[in-house]
């Protein structure tokens, strides 16, 4: 299948800051870098917003109904980011996990564009971190951050840990903190190799707010 959204990442990270980065498109042969930043097309009238083409969030879902987002499908976190900078999108929010290297060069480029860059709770991205993992990222225009912000808060609002369980448009506590949500990670994230690691999705506190739907049982 010759697809074009797929993309290559090399990122340089200071005192945990994306400062310096480089996103290849080589289907589209062309490369976003930060030392060579452009102006943002201007904006659609109906805003879009990228999501996986195989998985796609249901935050994200909810979130572009509650602003009337047009839903893009698309491969690669680079692709994705780079949709947004390119003015093919304007809204970028992933809640799905990632790894630091996922994401480090995307948001650079992203950053020196002038786009908005942060965790789904509005903490600053930080990389270089002991633990790589990432749990969420918004990345978009600077126009659409404080609503889309806004829309994911009302979603986390009034739940006490951070996984929570999505069906439908009702946003609801998962109960299944045990072996049943444990289960459901690993089948999500089957490891690949030996050498992968099953993420630590029982980490607590405001930035490590993590939104995954988990399958409900029929009562």
């Amino acid at each position: 299948e010759a697809r074009t959204d797929w993309a290559v990442h090399v990122a340089l990270c200071g005192n945990g800051r994306p400062e310096i980065g480089a996103v290849a498109l080589p289907g589209l042969d062309l490369v976003l870098r930060t030392d060579a930043p452009g102006e943002l097309p201007e904006a659609a009238a109906k805003p879009r917003m990228v999501i996986s083409r195989t998985r796609p969030a249901a935050e994200a879902v909810s979130v572009s109904e509650a602003i009337g987002a047009e839903l893009v499908g698309m491969g690669s976190a680079g692709a994705k980011a780079m949709a947004v900078v390119r003015g093919e999108a304007e809204i970028y929010l992933h809640t799905g996990g990632q790894y630091e290297w996922d994401s480090a060069a995307p948001a650079a480029v992203a950053l020196a564009h002038g786009l908005h860059a942060s965790r789904i709770d509005g903490s600053p991205l930080t990389y270089n971190n002991r633990d790589t993992y990432m749990p969420d990222l918004l990345i978009c225009r600077p126009e659409w951050a404080e609503r889309v912000l806004a829309e994911v808060a009302k979603l986390c609002a009034g739940t006490n840990h951070p996984r929570e369980v999505l069906e439908g448009s009702s946003l609801r506590p998962a109960r299944a903190i045990g072996a049943r949500a444990t289960n459901a990670v690993d089948r999500a994230y089957r490891p690949s190799s030996q050498s992968f690691r099953r993420p630590d999705w029982l980490r607590t506190g405001p930035r490590s707010r993590v939104l995954l739907p988990l399958p409900l049982r029929s009562a």
